[in-house]
């Protein structure tokens, strides 16, 4: 027989989260009394709970509206549509258990109905395992509402943050917010690894941690074995029972260690499952998965080096998201943008509607496939686009998906690998893309795209070296022939508070560059209560892109050249083009930084100066601005 997993964890999940039961063998093991948070209820004040500074005087603890106690929040986005929140972070989640997030609710006096929300983002040591959103439409009556979410956490999770937020322009009362788990973990989950890549028709071992809900006391080791089955449509692999598993004590008491042996696999998913052998067995409820990965899967239309090719030709992308229209189309071709994301569309004549208007404009298009957030849905709707439209010269790539995360009941990420198969099968020439958010789910997805795109939006609340952190992370994991495009922030916030300057802006383009960026986007042009061509950065972005466009012929078609540099706050790197050396250089720091580049094996001789930088035969002497970047353009011997 041939078990879903993917569907069996869904129903189960849905299960937990509706009834807050889950089906576990200690059934008759009370849960725990709600995790304590700090100041739940605000009686004192804001202690506990974080804000951005750029929420500064729109969040209060005031005594005129309360649910109950003396006190409440009150979150004021009456004037600023900035969705502004409080937030607290709570540790000492248990990986597999549900978790129940509340919080009463009420819009404040005198202002317009408005969205309350709650959000819980759960963390693992290496980063984001999934987020949920609880949004409730509150009326103008003032009527106390609770919002309530519940989420089952991966089985690595450790660690929660916990957000009051409101939505749209009106103000709301927060009160007596709880945090509690409301299902146990399953009696045995899988940590790691959750997800695994394999080479088809290819054996190999895998040695998985799993996490015990009660400590195993037994001196003697339990039998154990693992299922594994497929998970698409077409079995294209009979099910294995009764894998053998190696067994070892794990690094803490309630862990074990199970080695198996994978078997070859035909192209295709998978889930694994484990199972303990005797008289009160163990299982696993949520199951590991293991795609196999595409052998020579370079599409023509990227080069050795990782260089797009569009429409036969090098093409360095300086795209833009959320574009609205001709008129936005012809606006960004007029300010030096080359290529835009297109419209996430299923009516095929709308869709090639969109791609004639963007060639006329003559930019490239990022076709994104995940309309409603769906790719196995949309799989049949996806094949017809690239069956119609691969040859039209608007196409540029094809994006899968929009932020992957595998969760403990699977998810729409469990359908990426298949779909990357499929589509690759019907387009060999196009690259497809993922946008990743996440540097701890790089190597994975690496594995199922040909454009590795991180979206990196630091501001206001992290330092802008962010982006070179990602941009090399990404590029360390990818394959040589894969292109690194980089999302930067131009803003979406009414009230400019995640906008950067110009200088932070420019720095930001540069760290992409010197780290091995192809491309260049910018997230928005256009979004509910935004308009990016109205604020402060959009006047500059023609200049910005004309820099972009002097540096891409040296990136995509240039040699590298290595360089020395004395500071390491300040971030550099050289190509060699058509006789002359560029060296891109940036300050990433709110402070002035002093530098020497060094260049093995040049000279130049005869120049004494150009710009503020004073060179000596070998070496740049250079004194930076904050957030001063720029570019070295040297004529070589």
């Amino acid at each position: 027989m041939k078990i879903n997993l993917k569907r069996a964890a869904q129903v189960i999940v849905l299960s937990a989260v509706l009834t807050g039961a889950v089906r576990v063998a200690f059934a008759t093991d009370e849960l725990p009394e709600a995790l304590p948070l700090v100041n739940a209820g605000f009686e004192n004040n804001l202690t506990g709970w974080a804000i951005l500074p750029a929420f500064k005087g729109q969040i209060e603890v005031a005594d005129d509206s309360v649910h109950s106690g003396s006190k409440a929040l009150k979150i004021d986005a009456t004037k600023k549509l900035n969705s502004p929140f409080v937030v607290q972070s709570i540790s000492g989640l248990i990986g597999g258990a549900v978790y129940q997030f509340s919080a009463w609710a009420k819009v404040a006096p005198g202002s317009p109905a408005v969205t309350a929300a709650i959000k819980m983002e759960a963390y693992s040591a290496a980063g984001s395992t999934g987020e949920l959103y609880g949004t409730k439409k509150l009326d103008a009556d003032g009527t106390w509402t609770k919002i309530t979410l519940q989420q089952r956490v991966s089985g690595d999770t450790g660690r929660a943050s916990l957000l009051l937020r409101v939505f749209g322009n009106g103000a709301v009362i927060f009160d007596d917010a709880t945090f509690e788990e409301v299902g146990h973990a399953p009696d045995l989950t899988i940590i790691d690894p959750s997800k695994i890549t394999a080479a088809p028709d290819a054996s190999f071992k895998s040695t998985f941690t799993l996490l015990l809900r009660q400590p195993w006391n037994k001196v003697e080791l339990p039998k154990m074995t693992a299922t594994l089955s497929s998970l698409d449509e077409i079995d294209n692999s009979p099910e294995l029972q009764n894998i053998p598993a190696v067994v070892a004590r794990g690094d803490k008491e309630n862990q074990l260690k199970a080695t198996i042996t994978i078997p070859k696999l035909k192209a295709g998913s998978y889930g694994i499952q484990f199972q303990t052998q005797g008289d009160e067995p163990l299982q696993t409820v949520y199951p590991a998965y293991v795609f196999t990965t595409t052998a020579g899967r370079k599409p023509k239309a990227l080069t050795q080096n990782g260089t797009l090719l569009w429409n036969g030709k090098p093409f360095f992308p300086i795209g833009m998201y959320h574009p609205a229209g001709e008129e936005s189309y012809k606006l960004l071709a007029e300010n030096g943008f080359n290529a835009i994301q297109g419209n996430a569309v299923l009516d095929l004549d709308k869709f090639k509607t969109s791609l004639d208007l963007a060639q006329k404009y003559g930019l490239a298009v990022d076709v994104p496939l995940y309309n409603g957030m769906k790719v196995k849905d949309n799989l049949v709707n996806s094949l017809e686009k690239v069956k119609r439209f691969a040859n039209h010269p608007a196409i540029l790539d094809w994006k899968i998906f929009d932020e992957p995360h595998i969760h403990p009941d699977g998810g729409v990420a469990v359908d990426i690998p298949s779909a990357y198969r499929a589509l690759k099968a019907a387009d060999p020439n196009h690259p497809f893309e993922l946008t990743l958010n996440s540097a701890a789910t790089q190597q994975f997805w690496g594995n199922f795209c040909d454009i590795v795109q991180p979206d990196v939006y630091p501001l206001p609340r992290f330092p802008i070296t962010q982006v070179s952190d990602m941009a090399k992370g990404a590029k360390d994991l990818m394959q040589p022939w894969q292109n690194l495009s980089i999302v930067l922030q131009s803003g979406w916030m009414a009230d400019l508070s995640n906008q950067p300057s110009v200088a932070q802006a420019r720095s930001m383009v540069y760290l992409a560059l010197i780290n091995g960026a192809k491309g260049i986007w910018w997230y928005s042009m256009r979004d509910p209560g935004w308009d990016l061509t109205k604020t402060p950065l959009w006047p500059h972005m023609k200049e910005i892109n004309a820099e972009v466009k002097v540096l891409s012929a040296p990136l995509m078609l240039g040699e590298n050249v290595p360089i020395k540099i004395s500071n390491s706050n300040v971030q550099a790197s050289a190509r060699k083009y058509q006789g002359k050396l560029y060296i891109m250089v940036t300050n990433p720091t709110d402070g002035k930084s002093d530098a020497t580049i060094t260049v093995p094996g040049f000279n130049f001789p005869g120049l004494s100066k150009m710009d503020d930088s004073a060179k000596l035969p070998d070496v740049i002497l250079l004194q930076l601005g904050a957030l001063e970047s720029k570019t070295l353009i040297f004529d070589l011997p």
